[in-house]
């Protein structure tokens, strides 16, 4: 291989190696146990791939960026993943992983949540 192939071979290894910002965007697949509504309108679960309880939305306010409308349709489906024992994707964007996400409110809002 002459000088010109090893330009390219070097040149193709060095674009390789540089790093770009990954996103981290995580879809979180399992069997949701439980739910509930607290008085303050938030909706918490218990999702098979996460330690503790999650909170997903707020039906009494938009809660990071979800709102009330969107929460409700969102219930309707944990609740009945709950209940018919069907698995559930919950969609998250970001530097999120599924088994270490926060829970109670300090969670992240999802960008979907799909009955499976």
């Amino acid at each position: 291989m002459g000088r010109k192939g090893t330009v390219c071979i070097v040149a193709s290894i060095a674009c390789a190696s540089i790093s770009t910002p990954a996103s981290a965007s995580a879809w979180c697949n399992g069997t949701v146990t439980q739910s509930y509504v607290s008085v303050s309108g938030a909706v918490f679960f218990r999702g098979s791939w996460a330690p503790d309880y999650t909170q997903i939305c707020n039906v009494k306010e938009t809660w990071k960026g979800v709102t009330p409308e969107i929460c409700i349709a969102w219930l309707a489906k944990v609740d009945s993943a709950v209940a018919l024992e069907r698995t559930m994707i919950v969609y998250y964007s970001g530097d999120v992983t599924c088994s270490t996400l926060p829970s109670y409110n300090a969670s992240p809002a999802p960008g979907y949540v799909m009955l499976q």
